[in-house]
Formats: structure tokens, C-alpha cells, sequence
């Protein structure tokens, strides 16, 4: 869908808005349950939460996602998209499922547990999550920045 990396930012930013809003809502509730309190915690704990995530999307998994992909389906390039999707899925579970356990939990004798339990909860919820909403709703939302961005270059 992007094709400049202005608009790569863009719609990596508007994506990991979404996921990061809520996986840390699910995270949140999963740790802490549902109280009164926890959407407090949750709204406090939001803004680090996704300037971490973003920075982990953006520098981290999103190049090496993108380029295993290629490499991938090579043969396919029609699963090319898929293949980013579940690779960006994974990576990201995987490292911020470890920054949640940290934050939650802190390094204990259980951290190890806590956060393979984290990785499989997330990634159980994330994909779907990513495959079926969020990724149709931003690429939605995308798609009508960018044409609005080439309606008034065009008028202009």
C-alpha cells in the first residue's frame, strides 16, 4: 500500500496506533482483570507503551518482517502481504510480549513463564485481530489519506 517512505511512516504510525491501543487494553485486562482501576492504568501506561512500540514496529520488525517476506514468497508474491502480516504478528509479540512482562511482572523467578504465557495469549489474540480488523480498518483510513493527498495535489 505505500509506496513512499512518508506514506510507509504514515501508515505504520495509524497501525501501530490501533494494535498497541488494543493489545494493551487486552494485556491490561488479562493481567489485571477488569476493575475500576484498570482503565486508569491503562490510559497512564498508553503513551510509553506505544512510543516503545512504534520504535520496536518501526526499526526493529518491520524491515526484517518485510524483507523475510520477500524472500518468502518469492515464487508467491501474492502472499507477499500475508506473509508480512504474520511475520509483523510475530515479532511483535515476541518483543513486546517481553516488554509487558517486564512492566508487569518485573524479572522474577516466574518471568519466563509469565512471558511465554504472554507470547501465546497475545499472538492467539493479535492475529486474528490484525487479519480480520484492524489491518482492513487502517488500510481503509489509509487509503483515503493517500487519495486525498492526490485529489489536492491534482487541484492544485
Amino acid at each position: 500500500m505505500p509506496k513512499t517512505k512518508k506514506e510507509n511512516f504514515v501508515f505504520a504510525l495509524i497501525m501501530c496506533f490501533f494494535m498497541c491501543v488494543i493489545m494493551s487494553a487486552y494485556n491490561m485486562i488479562l493481567h489485571n482483570g477488569l476493575s475500576g482501576n484498570t482503565l486508569v492504568i491503562w490510559f497512564k501506561s498508553l503513551p510509553i507503551t506505544f512510543i516503545v512500540a512504534f520504535i520496536i514496529s518501526y526499526f526493529i520488525v518491520n524491515p526484517n518482517a518485510k524483507k523475510l517476506s520477500f524472500i518468502l514468497s518469492k515464487n508467491k508474491p501474492q502472499h507477499t502481504g500475508l506473509f508480512i502480516t504474520l511475520f509483523m504478528v510475530m515479532g511483535m509479540v515476541l518483543l513486546m510480549g517481553f516488554y509487558g512482562t517486564i512492566v508487569s511482572v518485573g524479572f522474577n523467578s516466574h518471568f519466563m513463564v509469565n512471558y511465554l504465557r504472554n507470547i501465546v495469549f497475545c499472538f492467539i489474540f493479535a492475529l486474528p485481530l490484525q487479519l480480520f480488523i484492524v489491518g482492513p480498518i487502517v488500510r481503509g483510513i489509509f487509503s483515503k489519506i493517500v487519495s486525498l493527498k492526490y485529489m489536492q495535489t491534482e487541484n492544485a
